[in-house]
C-alpha cells in the first residue's frame, strides 16, 4: 500500500512533530535545571534565611541571604545544593555553626556533624527535584 502526501499535508503534520517534540524537550530542561536550594546563616544575629527549588544557584544564594538579611542578619554565609538537601546544625552555647550537604537529609547530617560537634539542627530544606 502506498499512500502519498499532499505537500501541504506533509508540511502540517512535519510542523506539528516538531512543535510537540519541541515542548517535550524543553519541559524536560526545565525540569532538569530545577532544583537549587540554599541556607544563609548570620553568626552574630543567629539569624537565619532559606530559599528552595530554584533554577540556578545564584538565584538560590541571593534569595537565601535577601531573606536572612530580612531577619536581621548581617554578613550572612550561604550553603547551596542542587537536588539534595542542605542543614544547618548550630552549637548555641558556644557560637559554632556549620553547614552540610548530601543526597539526603540523613547524609547532610552527617556531613554537618564533622564539623559541629554537640550541634543541632537548626535549619533544613531538600530540594524537590
Amino acid at each position: 500500500m502506498n499512500i502519498l502526501l499532499k505537500p501541504t499535508k506533509l508540511i502540517k503534520y512535519s510542523l506539528m512533530a516538531f512543535i510537540i517534540g519541541t515542548s517535550v524537550v524543553v519541559s524536560h530542561q526545565e525540569k532538569a535545571w530545577a532544583g537549587y536550594g540554599a541556607i544563609s546563616y548570620s553568626p552574630s544575629q543567629k539569624t537565619n534565611g532559606i530559599s528552595n527549588n530554584k533554577v540556578s544557584q545564584d538565584s538560590a544564594v541571593e534569595e537565601a541571604k535577601q531573606d536572612c538579611e530580612k531577619q536581621g542578619g548581617k554578613n550572612c554565609k550561604t550553603r547551596w545544593v542542587r537536588n539534595g538537601c542542605v542543614v544547618l546544625m548550630v552549637n548555641s552555647s558556644n557560637a559554632q555553626y556549620s553547614f552540610g550537604s548530601g543526597i539526603s537529609l540523613s547524609s547532610a547530617e552527617n556531613d554537618a556533624k564533622n564539623n559541629c560537634q554537640e550541634c543541632e539542627i537548626t535549619r533544613y530544606l531538600c530540594t524537590s527535584n
